[in-house]
């Protein structure tokens, strides 16, 4: 009996610790960035085979999360052959890079993305004449997140508008970039409700030419707010190289970036919470061990 009380009276301190320290409207507040790339060996009729290029290094790649002030992912690899792949030239590379980052005093938001492929005709090594049977083509996603949770402190109801802006290029039909901003609630952790207000910008490629399309696109989101509310941004620029029947060579560039150009509103009586680093969870947690221990003794 007097050990299940110690635990209890254990969990109940660490469940005040966890309740003061992190509130669930802020747990997931971080930066992440993620990428992913592939290969694809495609004989040009509409009957053959395909087969799938494994490539060097480490294609998939995950950075940042909750707790996370910076986050970036940075690929760049070329095809490994295979058995079947083995009959055929093998060339071309893919690649992606994002980063996430927070700026100035508010922490809004600071994302790049980047995603490129080069693709390559493919030959039957052993013919000597070395016709065309086939295209190496590859493909990158990419995405660069951030997410904070602000509160307002005036003692009159607001409202704030925040102004996003997207500058990058698009080459090839196959590249896009898109970017977009979110406010929600925050009383739901998984946003599948509570959204207050969405915005976005996107750019597409036109044509398998080489032809190079800048961008430079801005959007804004809105929120009212009573005293003492808080809300959540949530900010994603995406980068996409897909995969066409096409040996031109996209690429979504988007690392000039995605950032907050303007805020209307009093941005003094607006506060962005503090995301805990890493270590700073880790000292929580040693905290609450610590208070355990205390309570066994006792």
């Amino acid at each position: 009996m007097a050990t299940a009380l110690r635990l209890t009276r254990a969990v109940s301190l660490a469940a005040l610790v966890l309740q003061l320290t992190a509130p669930a409207a802020q747990a997931a507040d971080g930066a992440s960035a993620m990428g992913t790339a592939y290969g694809d060996f495609v004989i040009g009729c509409t009957t053959c085979p395909h087969f799938g290029i494994p490539l060097t290094g480490t294609p998939d790649q995950l950075s940042g999360g909750a707790g996370a002030s910076t986050a970036g992912v940075d690929y760049s690899g070329t095809p490994v052959y295979t058995a079947e792949l083995s009959p055929y030239s093998l060339a071309g590379s893919v690649g992606y890079r994002a980063t996430a980052a927070f700026s100035g005093v508010l922490a809004t938001p600071l994302l790049g993305a980047k995603a490129w492929s080069v693709n390559e005709q493919a030959v039957i090594l052993d013919d000597p004449a070395h016709i065309p049977v086939g295209i190496d083509l590859y493909s990158a996603y990419t995405e660069a997140r951030t997410e904070r949770t602000y509160t307002y402190i005036g003692s009159a109801a607001a409202s704030y508008t925040f102004t996003f802006q997207m500058t990058g290029s698009v080459s090839g039909l196959q590249a896009s970039l898109f970017g977009s901003a979110a406010i929600y609630t925050g009383l739901d952790p998984y946003f599948e409700t509570g959204l207050i207000d969405f915005g976005s910008a996107s750019s597409k490629g036109i044509d398998y030419l080489g032809t190079s399309v800048p961008t430079l696109q801005t959007f804004d989101v809105t929120v009212n707010v009573a005293p003492s509310q808080s809300f959540v941004l949530i900010a994603k620029l995406s980068a996409l190289t897909g995969i066409d029947y096409a040996s031109n060579d996209p690429l979504a560039d988007g690392s000039h970036t995605l950032l907050v150009t303007a805020i209307s509103g009093d941005t003094s009586l607006l506060v962005a919470a503090p995301v805990p680093e890493p270590s700073g969870w880790l000292l929580m947690l040693a905290g609450v061990s610590w208070m355990g221990l205390r309570s066994r003794r006792s």
